[in-house]
C-alpha cells in the first residue's frame, strides 16, 4: 500500500492539472487528481480516460471526460 500511495503521489506532482468526470449533458459528476486516481475510483480504463481528454474518444464508461488547468 506504500508504494502505491507514492506511485499516486508522483503522478500527481508530474500534473498540472485536474481530470473532470462529465455526463452527457455536461454536468460536472467528479473531479480526480490524476487520471490514475480516476481509473481506481471509477474502475474504468485509464488509457480510455486518456483518450477522451486528448479528444480521441466522446466517452469512456458512459462519461465524457476533460482536463482542467
Amino acid at each position: 500500500k506504500e508504494s502505491i500511495d507514492r506511485q499516486r503521489k508522483t503522478i500527481k506532482s508530474k500534473n498540472n492539472y485536474v481530470i473532470v468526470q462529465l455526463n452527457k449533458n455536461n454536468q460536472i459528476i467528479a473531479t480526480y487528481d490524476s487520471i490514475a486516481d480516476a481509473s481506481f475510483c471509477t474502475n474504468l480504463c485509464a488509457s480510455d480516460i486518456s483518450r477522451c481528454c486528448s479528444g480521441k474518444r466522446l466517452y469512456c464508461g458512459g462519461y465524457k471526460w476533460v482536463k482542467k488547468y
